[in-house]
């Protein structure tokens, strides 16, 4: 079966849209509206090492992960 390049960009399209639904990442009410990007966390990171892997700062791992900070920086 041949496609053409319409008829894949709106399989992917379509997709795209149900996969959007089901996600294997994080999903909660206090997640910001503008998260594009995650990390998945590996036994023994903190926050220098995943700033490190994310290429950010760690007060932006801080800030944007409140909750599981148990102590203040």
């Amino acid at each position: 079966m041949k496609f053409s390049f319409t008829t894949l960009a709106i399989l992917c399209f379509q997709l795209g849209t149900t996969l959007a639904v089901i996600s294997p990442w994080p999903s909660s009410p206090d997640i910001v509206s503008d998260c594009y990007a995650w990390l998945r966390g590996i036994s023994g990171d903190d926050c220098i090492s995943l700033a490190t892997r994310g290429h950010v700062k760690v007060y932006e791992i801080v800030k944007w992960n409140p909750r599981y900070i148990d102590r203040p920086i």
